[in-house]
């Protein structure tokens, strides 16, 4: 049996306690597929952890507060694999 998840084009892999998982960023959502091949879609102030004001605003400005990181995206998927 194969274990290598499949790569998705354009994805960036982060490893969230030993298993590979891939994401993209768009401008209002990110697509995060689990090791499995499920996609997720979930708002990237969701995600961000910040509301979407304060996103919207510092992609604006071009600041941090806009950014999506990838520890942004670990915390986020450490936090659905709790519930």
């Amino acid at each position: 049996m194969n274990l290598d998840p499949v790569r998705i084009s354009g994805a960036r892999r982060i490893v969230v306690n030993g298993e590979v998982w891939q994401y993209k960023i768009g401008r209002s959502y990110v697509h995060i597929w689990t090791p499995r091949g499920r996609k997720l879609i979930k708002r990237a102030h969701e995600v961000a952890g910040r509301t979407p004001d304060v996103l919207e605003r510092g992609q604006w400005k071009k600041t941090s507060d806009g950014m999506i990181t990838p520890a942004d995206v670990e915390r986020f998927v450490l936090l659905q694999k709790d519930t």
